[in-house]
């Protein structure tokens, strides 16, 4: 089976058209997710920041909470001691 010079040629053609729309296809998804990761990316470093700020405020609490339940076991531990007398 012998193609012609017009056949081969146009099979080329067909063949190049159809790269070129795949590669065109190719590049708008990754323009799509290189923006939808840029957007992600951004969400996640706001979230990590929030993260460290609300563990650093967990942590003050904590302090306060274990400062306040120290203060009142002493408070109670003088109370009974005074009761006692």
């Amino acid at each position: 089976m012998e193609f012609t010079k017009v056949e081969v040629i146009g099979a080329l053609g067909v063949l190049a058209t159809v790269i070129a729309a795949l590669w065109v296809l190719l590049k708008s998804h990754m323009k799509r997710d290189d923006d939808r990761l840029s957007k992600y990316e951004k969400n996640h470093d706001m979230n990590h920041k929030q993260i460290v700020e609300l563990t650093g405020d967990y942590r003050e609490l904590k302090g306060r909470i274990d400062s306040v339940e120290k203060l009142s076991r002493s408070v109670l531990d003088e109370i009974r001691k005074i009761g006692d007398k």
